[in-house]
Parts: C-alpha cells; structure tokens; sequence
C-alpha cells in the first residue's frame, strides 16, 4: 500500500516462502512512499529506504526514474518530488492550513538572539549573564517549538506538492537551526562550571551540562543530605536532575560569582563535608590457623548513623577505599584505624607535585599518602653531597613518622618508621609542574567545570613546602600565593593538610581541543587532576597549539 494506490492495501504475490512481490504502474519523476500492513499492523523494511512522513509515520519510499543515467548524485536524486495521489492532495492541503494556522498562534515573547548579543557575553557582568541565561532558555523555547512546527509543514508542503511553501518552510528550518546553535553555545558559556541552589530544599547543584535540543539542563547534586561531598565518578541517577526551562527558572537559582566563591571555599577547606570514619578490625571467627577479620567503624564525624553508609574494605591491609551513601553514591571520606597497629604506612606509592623555584630550592606544592593512622608527622631534608640516606635512618628522638629526602632537586628518598621497627623506604611517585606546562585535564565528579576534557596551561604556582640546604634561604623566599579562584577538589588524603594544593592556569579549550576558546578562562586547580593526554587528544593539542611535539610532564619513580 502506497500513495500510487491511496494508501488502500493489496495482495502481495508470495515468489519464495519469505519474498513478496508487488508489481504496478507510476509515473516516472517522482519519489513514492508505500508500506506493509501485516495483520491489522503497518509496517516497513528496515532494510529498504526509509522515512517519516507528515503524520511522523516510518514509511518506505523509493525514486522511480524513466533513465538512470539522469541522475548524477545524490543531492539531485532528492530534489525529485514527492508523488501526490490527486484525489488525496486536498485532505493534505488541508492538513497545512491547521499546521500553518496553529503555528501563527505562536506568540513571540523573547527577542531575537543578535550575533551582538552573543558576541558580547564575556563582556556582561555577572548579574547581567545570570539574567541573559533565563532569556535565552525561553527564547530557545520558542525556536526549537517554532522548529517543530516549521518541520512540520515543510511535510505537508511536501505531501501536497506545494513548492512555494517547502522553499520559504525550507529557509526558515535554516535560519531557526543556526539561532539554534548559537544559543546552545551561549548558554553552554554561561552555565560553564557555575552552581545552582533549590530553592524550596537548598540543595546544591553543579549545572553540569545543557541539550540544546530539548532545552534541558543536567544538574548535579554536591553533597548528600548530611552534607557531605558526593565523588560518584558514574553519579547515580538519585543524584541527577534533568529539568526543562520552566521548572529550573521556577525552582532554581544560579549563584552569583561572588556567592559560588565563598560556596567552593567551603566545599574545599570545610572538613564538615568529609565524612571522617574511625574503625577498628575485630575478630569475627577464630579458626585457630587462621582468623576471619572484618572492618568495624566506631565513630563518624559529623556524627552520624554509622549504618547510613556502606564501607568498602581492602582485606590486604583492612583499607577503607570506598565509602558510599545509599543512592547518593560514593563520598569523600578519610579514614582511620583507632588500634595501636594502625599506625602503619599502606604498601603503596606516594605521590609528590613539585616545582624548582631556584636552583638550590624544590618546591612541594601537593601529596598524597595512604596511611590509617589520624596523626601523621614530617621532616623535610636536603641532602648535601656528603650525605646519604643512611645519615637519616636513625628515628629516635624525633616524633615524626615520615622523613622525606631531596637531593639534586629531586625528591630522593622517602623514609617512614613504625613504633620501634627499622626505619623502611616507601616507593612514590614524583611530579615535575612548571610555568608553561600544558596539561590535559579529564572530565570527573571532581571538577564539574565542562562535560569533555580540558587543556589548560601552568601559570602560577604558589609557594607550599620549600626544601633547600640552606632553610634561611628557604625561610625568606618571597611568598607567591593562588591568584585564581579554586575549582574542583583532591578526593584522596594529603599529607600536609595546610597546604593549598592548588596551581593557576588558563583555560584553553573546554571540548578535549575541538576548538580553543576565544578568551582563555582563568581558573587555579589542583595538580593531581592535571595529566598529559591520549595519543588522540594530543594530537589534537599539538595541531591547535601549533607546537612541534607535546612536551609530558616530568614524572620520577622510585
């Protein structure tokens, strides 16, 4: 059944047990839908041409041509029209006056987005781009309904041959898809790493992404309802709201830069939003050969329901490496073993980030360490070319835990002492960041800055720890501090919790190096989520950066 026979259905003649054949006349020239109806069901071959029509029906269709050999590509085989049955052509001409008619109803309330208006974002104040945002949403509304029915009567323009009204629908589609665009890239901008408050409940949202398809935003939750700082690297759905304009103008408010500033200071230093878990390891069967031990929490801080929270326990050495609330996901946590054997460094790599400020001074900016104990103590030393590490195996006397060793601007040796136990090396891992570093920084729950990878460029990097053989030298070096705001956050434990950990840079491209951005966005982040990019995405960084060959970030192992 097709439009050549009114859409009234046929036989098919059965040639083999599952081939149909249908055979009749059309005209030459024209492009012919048709479908099967098995039972009281339509249907179309899924391995045939196939289509929606005006009514959003799936149909089949083919080209019916007098000679092949007319057609040259395909972009003139689909400017041949569609058939129209003659006597079915004026219920389709009716059917585009409703759709016409009922796209004249609707009412434009929002102005049109200039290319001036969209040129000028990053020179708005923030008041102004939090107001252009909720214009854009609604005029973006408007466009994509003013799509819809634009699409809508270029088929039945098609499907009552009405050449007029398909060119002038045709041009209009065009002109709607680009203002289309460009608002989805306006809004992308001004929703870029910014944070949203409910305001019935007060809960916290990263905007983490906008479909400008549909005009919806993805928003995220930060903490659970304790407070508490989700790391859910998948992000549950519990977590997740997808809204459309309406209901997030109606329900939420953006926070203005000045309030977002002070809310990410908090959410970085507040240790009200870590969950910290005090745990000892009991016996839970003695087999005499051999004990069947479990982790057990005693204490959380902020208090609350040890059962609210699921503990995830690496038995090797009775680790918690993973807390998690219920739907919420995974949640920052630090956590420590209350028994004296507790205080014991985890067999695994420390990292340090550092940088050579001058060339007899080395500069800890970050580190991390894995260890159960809640106190944890430090030296620093630079060793001189008459010293070894054996000079500093000898703990007693001192209360630290950890000796960390620099010599030749490299961080040496790390020692670590248990109780009375021989003083052991630790393995770890050293990072090299210096001004000028490129970096390729990946998407995660910890910096809800864009949904893709970022490539920023080192250019401050703020004094942390300073290890030189002449400390007076150290002492009195002159103080450089974090210039940008901090985004994002360090989800594991560092060693020095004093320290800022953050480095600035610049912003240059928020899609893995599609393209780079107009204006470089200033923002400070933290070292550990910064590394060098896949081979697919470093060539993309090396061709928009017009660089010979990417330069990795210097990483020791020891």
């Amino acid at each position: 059944m097709g439009e050549f026979n009114q859409w009234q259905p046929q036989l098919m003649e059965r040639v083999t047990d599952n081939i149909f054949a249908f055979e009749t006349k059309v005209l030459p020239g024209y492009k012919y839908r048709f479908n099967f109806k098995v039972g009281e069901n339509l249907r179309h071959d899924l391995n045939q041409d196939n289509e929606k029509d005006e009514n959003e029906q799936d149909v089949n269709f083919k080209y019916v041509l007098e000679n092949s050999s007319d057609i040259i590509n395909k972009d003139e085989l689909i400017q041949i029209p569609l058939f129209v049955h003659p006597e079915l052509k004026p219920l389709r001409v009716e059917g585009l006056k409703q759709i016409q008619l009922k796209d004249a109803e609707l009412q434009e309330t929002t102005p049109h987005a200039t290319n001036e208006v969209l040129q000028n974002l990053q020179n708005n104040d923030d008041d102004a781009k939090i107001q252009l945002l909720s214009l854009l949403l609604r005029r973006n509304r408007y466009v994509l309904s003013k799509l819809e029915n634009l699409r809508k009567i270029r088929k039945f323009a098609e499907a009552s041959a009405n050449s007029e009204v398909i060119q002038s629908s045709s041009e209009q589609i065009s002109n709607f898809e680009d203002e289309n665009l460009k608002i989805t890239k306006a809004i992308k901008f001004l929703i870029r790493s910014r944070i949203a408050r409910s305001i019935n409940q007060s809960e916290y949202y990263y905007i983490n992404s906008f479909r400008g398809d549909a005009n919806e935003l993805e928003l995220r939750r930060v903490y659970d309802n304790s407070g508490i700082l989700l790391i859910d690297y998948q992000a549950s759905e519990f977590s997740i709201v997808n809204t459309n304009e309406k209901y997030f103008l109606e329900s939420f408010q953006v926070l203005s830069k000045e309030d977002e500033r002070q809310f990410r200071n908090d959410l970085i230093n507040n240790k009200a939003h870590t969950l910290l878990i005090r745990y000892k390891i009991v016996i839970k069967e003695d087999y005499g050969y051999y004990q069947l031990k479990e982790c057990q929490p005693v204490e959380l801080q902020p208090q609350l329901p040890i059962d609210q929270y699921t503990y995830n326990i690496d038995y090797s050495n009775f680790f918690v490496y993973r807390v998690t609330r219920g739907n919420y996901g995974d949640v920052k946590n630090e956590a420590y073993r209350v028994e004296e054997e507790a205080k014991n460094a985890q067999d695994r790599s420390l990292q340090f980030y550092t940088n050579e400020v001058a060339s007899n001074i080395l500069n800890i900016i970050h580190m991390h360490i894995d260890d159960t104990s809640e106190q944890v103590a430090f030296e620093t030393y630079y060793l001189n070319e008459n010293q070894s590490t054996q000079d500093f195996i000898d703990f007693s006397g001192s209360n630290v835990n950890y000796k960390i060793l620099v010599k030749d601007q490299r961080i040496h040796r790390v020692l670590y002492q248990k109780g009375s136990e021989p003083a052991k090396e630790l393995r770890f891992y050293e990072y090299r960041f210096n001004k000028g570093t490129y970096a390729n920084v990946d998407y995660s729950n910890k910096l809800e800055y864009s949904t893709e990878n970022l490539l920023a460029q080192v250019v401050e990097i703020p004094i942390g720890i300073l290890v030189s053989q002449d400390q007076n030298v150290a002492a009195n070096y002159p103080q450089v501090q974090l210039q940008h705001n901090p985004y994002g956050f360090c989800a594991l434990r560092c060693l020095h919790q004093s320290l800022g950990g953050y480095v600035d840079v610049n912003v240059l491209s928020v899609d893995s190096g599609e393209s780079l951005l107009e204006s470089q966005e200033k923002i400070a982040l933290p070292p550990c989520l910064m590394n060098d990019p896949q081979w697919d995405k470093k060539e993309k960084y090396i061709s928009k950066l017009q660089l010979d060959d990417w330069t990795p970030i210097d990483i020791t192992q020891n």
